[in-house]
């Protein structure tokens, strides 16, 4: 009787990602004056702006999949009889698809990437002879975005189809023995922090308008506008990945004994057919850019108009933007396939009338495709 065994197994895992809402931009619009101050007099306006943004998105996945297959349906013995039949062993055909997602697109996303707007407008105008008049302008601007992606993939399958080791001894008349074919297709597909990062148009941008104006200030006065601009950008994507792919097959068609007989039929043992695929695509098209990250835009302008007698009249600008971005990609790959494929190790021996001995044929396939850090 011929038997067909199928199997069909299949594993989908899509890890659970975060992935942050835009991060707004700053904006401050301020004006500082000092108009017809008397003598003597102290006059200030002080403004101190502090913005900080700090965001951090890890993801971690581990996904482990693992498959025992044992199919057998050979070890048949028919023995010691006078008139025996055909003897046909069941194929045996595993299909299987595994596919793994993790961290894919996980992504802090917006047009305004922590940016910072602003607009002063100070002016020290009509003052006081021996007057102290000060505006100042602090502004410390803190980005820090981090993006961290873990992934541990590890597949393993382990195989063992036996259509053979049958033992047809001893009979008189017996007919055929055929041993069925072993079939292995699986296509493994493991996908890992592709896409990710920090894709604003403008990430982290600083954009200021700036005005200071001493004009007709009185003799002997002090008359200052000071800006002070502190702004520091930080930026780090971090993505590992591990993938371990391990398959161990075992495809056993022949070891049949056929032995002692006075007459027996034709020995036609089967194929052996596998095929592997993978493909491993992690910490690909990760980036920290936009199109205008980590840009500066200033425009300040400064005028000292009819300044009195030993006035002392200043402007200030102190402006430190610093951007730091740092991507880190490490991936580990790593494929192994250990495959026995025995359609042969047949024993026909003391037999009076024996027919055809044919042995099937192996096919291997094995294709790995890895992508990383691209």
């Amino acid at each position: 009787m011929n038997k067909r065994l199928t199997l069909l197994f299949g594993v989908s895992a899509l890890a659970v990602l975060f992935t942050a809402a835009p991060v707004m931009a700053a904006d401050f619009d301020t004006t500082g004056e000092n108009l017809t101050t008397g003598a003597d007099s102290d006059n200030e306006n002080e403004f101190e702006i502090d913005t900080e943004v700090e965001v951090e998105v890890e993801n971690e996945a581990e996904v482990d999949n693992e498959a025992d297959v044992d199919a057998d349906t050979g070890d048949n013995e028919v023995e010691e009889n006078t008139n025996a039949g055909d003897l046909e062993t069941g194929t045996v055909d595993v299909t299987g698809i595994w596919e793994n997602t993790a961290n894919a697109g996980a992504s802090l996303l917006g047009a305004d990437d922590g940016g910072l707007t602003g607009s002063a407008d100070f002016i020290n105008d009509t003052t006081g002879a021996d007057s102290d008049n000060e505006n100042e302008l602090d502004v410390d601007h803190e980005v820090e975005l981090e993006l961290e992606n873990t992934a541990d993939f590890w597949n393993e399958l382990d195989f063992d189809a036996d259509t053979g080791d049958n033992e047809v001894e001893e009979n008189t008349n017996v007919g055929n023995t055929t041993t069925g074919s072993g079939m292995l297709d699986i296509m493994v597909g493991n996908w890992a922090n592709n896409d990710s990062g920090f894709s604003g148009s403008d990430l982290g941008w600083l954009d200021l308008d700036l005005t200071g104006e001493n004009n007709t200030t009185g003799a002997d006065s002090d008359n200052e506008n000071e800006f002070d601009i502190d702004s520091d950008v930080d930026v780090e994507i971090e993505n590992e990945a591990e993938v371990d792919n391990e398959f161990d097959v075992d495809i056993d068609t022949g070891g049949n004994d056929v032995e002692k007989n006075t007459n027996a039929g034709d020995l036609t043992t089967g194929n052996g057919d596998v095929k592997i695929e993978t493909e491993n695509r992690v910490n690909n098209g990760g980036s920290a850019l936009g199109a205008g990250s980590g840009g500066l835009n200033l425009k300040a302008e400064f005028v000292n108009d009819t300044t009195g007698a030993n006035s002392d009249n200043e402007n200030e600008l102190d402006v430190d933007h610093e951007v730091d971005v740092e991507i880190e990609n490490e991936a580990e790959v790593n494929n192994e396939a250990d495959v026995d494929i025995d359609t042969g190790d047949n024993d026909v021996e003391r037999n009076t009338n024996v027919g055809h001995t044919r042995t099937g044929d192996a096919t291997i396939e094995l294709n790995f495709f890895n992508e990383v850090n691209s």
